[in-house]
């Protein structure tokens, strides 16, 4: 809970992003309530993922715009280092602690990769693993074995920036974390539990309804032989992705985000969003050839 409240005034603090207000917070469990507990703003408007699960072609554009700009400005959130956010300093810097599940916090984004391949667990047990493989399972199985250990040697240039400064997170980012009024206007961004500062590439992760599985990761017969998606929901789903990015594009220059490493340059950088969404995968446990995902990528990409 800490992490949450100290994250929502940090992103009213530094961004333009519509988080709820906190009117109440008490984290102490000798308080009069016996527990901790917080109050925040509550917005009247209907829940993004009940809105947007299948976004009518029409509405696209302007719910598109909204998650790009709210994108754009968490992104811009710069912070020395990796990790939860947990305090507030007497100079009004923000206390990093703890990445989720990890360790830290982490001076660079190798130490981070590198914890991961250590601590970072599956979301599956082995038989749900099987089952959801099928007639796969054994080599869908061995490479999601050695998907770990590739990270960690790996880990040293997976990220374009390995010093920071590292970018906000807000960790489930999308359309199920949003409220939106009848108009598609978008009215706030919830659910900041699992935000957390991390590098360009985690940060910089696709809306999740407009996510896809790694292509090196997924099932061979998605895709054919010159690596285009044959699937008419997947293919529509890889031109909302370029037209995002576009969006993405266009706000920047409007606010003035052209310095650094953009938002949209980590959004166009293939490799590296697909072990990023590749890493979010594995700790949801899905099936997928996970190793294939770090086998061809090089210290040079």
């Amino acid at each position: 809970m800490e992490n949450e409240y100290m994250t929502i005034r940090l992103v009213q603090e530094k961004s333009k992003v519509p988080a709820p207000t906190i009117y109440v917070y008490e984290d102490y469990p000798e308080n009069s309530v016996g527990v901790p507990f917080m109050f925040m703003e509550c917005f009247n408007g209907n829940a993004g993922i009940k809105m947007c699960q299948d976004i009518p072609p029409e509405h696209k554009l302007s719910i598109y715009t909204a998650l790009a700009e709210a994108q754009v400005e968490i992104y811009n959130i710069e912070l020395p280092q990796f990790g939860s956010i947990v305090g507030k300093n007497e100079d009004g810097t923000y206390q990093i602690g703890p990445a989720p599940g990890v360790g830290g916090p982490f001076d660079t984004t190798a130490e981070y990769y590198k914890a991961c391949s250590i601590h970072e667990k599956f979301g599956s047990t082995r038989d749900q693993l099987r089952a959801a493989s099928l007639n796969l399972a054994d080599e869908i199985e061995a490479s999601v074995d050695a998907f770990k250990p590739l990270l960690g040697e790996k880990a040293e240039y997976i990220s374009v920036n390995n010093t920071g400064p590292f970018r906000m997170c807000h960790g489930r980012f999308g359309h199920a974390k949003t409220v939106f009024d009848d108009k598609f206007h978008l009215l706030g961004v919830l659910d900041w539990k699992a935000a957390f500062a991390a590098p360009c590439e985690l940060a910089a992760l696709f809306a999740l309804c407009l996510t896809v599985v790694p292509p090196a990761m997924d099932v061979p017969w998605n895709y054919d032989e010159s690596g285009c998606p044959v699937d008419a929901v997947l293919k529509e789903r890889f031109a909302d992705r370029e037209h995002y990015i576009a969006i993405v594009k266009q706000i920047e220059e409007e606010k003035g985000f052209t310095s650094g490493h953009r938002l949209s340059t980590a959004l166009e950088d293939t490799q590296r969003q697909h072990i990023a969404n590749a890493m979010r995968l594995y700790e949801e446990g899905k099936a997928g050839f996970y190793s294939k995902v770090l086998e061809g990528f090089a210290e040079d990409n």
